[in-house]
């Protein structure tokens, strides 16, 4: 009975990891279809005890609560919308900076540039200025720590605009 314990978390955290999407390292996790809304408080909490620098919480979309949060979460993005994405950038120092760049691959041309402060317990979103043309698109991340000499990559993000058919 004693190795029961020790199993079930074994697994429970074996599904959490696979729930959470995957590693850091390969770019932002997946998560499927849409997500219930869930508070910021919630989200505030780190999903992980790693000490080093990971993103944590990622979701994209088109819709956004009053904290910036997407709550409709998808990778086609209806014709006419802006997409959204918001995320949270464990353990880094304050002062730090997150820039992504919207591509368009068909063009193989970026079509914007946005830059922000990382903000209280690690907390960014972004949402496109203007919806974009009907196409294929990639979303750089970048994170920049205050004694960094450059930028460093946090992964991609591909997404289409048009119906979902």
């Amino acid at each position: 009975m004693t190795k029961f314990p020790k199993y079930l978390a074994v697994l429970t955290q074996a599904a959490m990891l696979v729930a959470c999407g995957g590693s850091e390292k390969s770019g932002p996790p997946a998560r499927g279809g849409g997500r219930a809304a869930v508070s910021k408080a919630t989200d505030d909490i780190p999903s992980s005890s790693h000490t080093e620098m990971y993103m944590d919480h990622y979701w994209f979309g088109d819709a956004t609560d009053a904290d910036g949060i997407v709550v409709k979460e998808t990778s086609v993005i209806p014709p006419g919308s802006t997409a959204a994405m918001s995320f949270y950038v464990r353990n880094v120092p304050a002062g730090t900076q997150v820039r992504i760049v919207w591509n368009d691959t068909a063009k193989n041309a970026s079509i914007g540039e946005e830059v922000k402060p990382v903000g209280d317990k690690g907390f960014v979103t972004f949402k496109q200025a203007s919806p974009p043309p009907e196409g294929s698109y990639r979303v750089n991340m970048y994170v920049k720590q205050p004694a960094g000499k450059g930028w460093d990559n946090l992964g991609t993000h591909d997404f289409r605009v048009g119906s979902k058919s």
